[in-house]
């Protein structure tokens, strides 16, 4: 059987598998209808010489009218549905929209998912296209310290920020495919057999059966899914195949190279080096200045800890930011918050310092307090104090 987003609610009704013949003259009927409602309709081409069919899905976008679901049910003809903020399910019958008399139990899943924008809308598509093929560029891109889907491309590792981020580097699949050196022109062309596929993906210069063997064994996530997949197996096999064949000479390709060289084509590489000097100073300041050591040095405690503190802070700068002239534009990808590029002023002050020199500073900036007063806790002034800085919060 073939859709099953409907089996527990109607397990009376079956879903027949397609013919070819079948899926075409559904999906040809269904277009006719969607076109109307949508400025972008689409079917991801399906995986080569694929025998039948379990569903049919749909990409739309930009609606040209204001349109709720039950009007997309009611324009389809489907006896159920099940609605959902991006991918909404609809059972049509069978010989309705098939033209062939069938069971009057019979019906045809039709998935419609429906895309935020016509950047969205391309990048499923692509990643949606002939089978497996978002699948198989994944573990390539893994296999080089990447990682690759519908949001586009990404660093596989997250940045060791606090807390972890992902970076991302591209969410357009043109350029994508160009980084990877796969002809954008030949997949449009289309696909009539799988190995042409695995020949296409073969030509990137980031293709390495080897590397990509290791990757897929070191891989656990998702394993069972994978293994569910004809087209992914049999691309597996294939790389095995390519491999032992003594046709191919390993590229040799150095993780940290695809790394640099992504980072560098999609221009963001003074922005990963600036996230990682920011992670390394923070961390460093974190290290030479808190308030156990504050206490250590100068055996103050209690609220006069982070009186100190602040003046230490102060005296580096304070919070005035320090944000280097970068472009820090998105293309698509989630933004990453600001707080992972910008440094205070006292955070970079102290960059260059070690935790003797924090000390001397601490101390100093203590006993001048103390001389002065400024370390006799007042309430009055704490509750001031705290006023103040609920004000510049609010």
């Amino acid at each position: 059987m073939g859709g099953n987003a409907f089996n527990v609610k109607h397990p009376e009704a079956a879903f027949p598998r397609m013919h070819p013949e079948i899926y075409e003259r559904v999906k040809a009927k269904i277009l006719a209808i969607l076109l109307p409602l949508y400025n972008h309709v689409t079917t991801p081409p399906e995986a080569p010489e694929k025998v039948d069919h379990g569903d049919i899905d749909f990409l739309v976008c930009s609606p040209k009218i204001d349109i709720t679901h039950e009007q997309v049910k009611q324009a389809l003809g489907a006896i159920w549905s099940i609605p959902q903020k991006v991918t909404s399910h609809y059972a049509l019958p069978w010989d309705t929209v098939a033209g062939v008399p069938t069971h009057p139990q019979q019906y045809i899943q039709v998935d419609v998912h429906v895309c935020e924008d016509i950047a969205e809308f391309q990048r499923v598509s692509f990643c949606h296209s002939y089978g497996d093929v978002a699948m198989i560029i994944g573990l390539m891109a893994r296999s080089v310290g990447l990682s690759f889907g519908t949001s586009g491309m990404r660093l596989a590792n997250p940045l060791p920020t606090a807390p972890p981020v992902s970076f991302h580097l591209c969410s357009s699949m043109t350029r994508i495919l160009e980084f990877l050196d796969l002809s954008y022109d030949r997949w449009k062309e289309g696909f009539t057999r799988q190995r042409e596929v695995f020949e296409w993906i073969s030509s990137s210069r980031f293709y390495d059966p080897s590397i990509m063997s290791r990757a897929e064994s070191d891989h656990q996530g998702g394993r069972k899914a994978r293994e569910a997949r004809g087209m992914y197996q049999n691309f597996l096999t294939y790389a095995f195949e390519t491999k032992n064949s003594g046709a191919y000479k390993s590229s040799l390709i150095d993780k940290g190279t695809a790394v640099q060289s992504a980072l560098q084509f999609f221009g963001k590489w003074d922005l990963y080096c600036r996230i990682l000097r920011v992670a390394a100073v923070k961390t460093h300041a974190n290290t030479v200045l808190s308030g156990k050591l504050v206490t250590e040095w100068t055996g103050v405690q209690g609220t006069p800890v982070r009186w100190v503190m602040d003046e230490v802070k102060k005296r580096l700068g304070g919070e005035e930011e320090d944000r280097p002239d970068l472009d820090y534009g998105d293309d698509g990808g989630s933004p990453m918050n600001s707080i992972h590029w910008t440094l205070f002023a006292w955070q970079a002050g102290l960059e260059t310092m070690d935790v003797e020199a924090v000390r001397a500073l601490t101390v100093e900036v203590k006993e001048e307090m103390e001389k002065d007063g400024r370390l006799a806790f007042d309430w009055r002034e704490a509750k001031k104090r705290q006023a103040e800085r609920k004000k510049a919060l609010a």
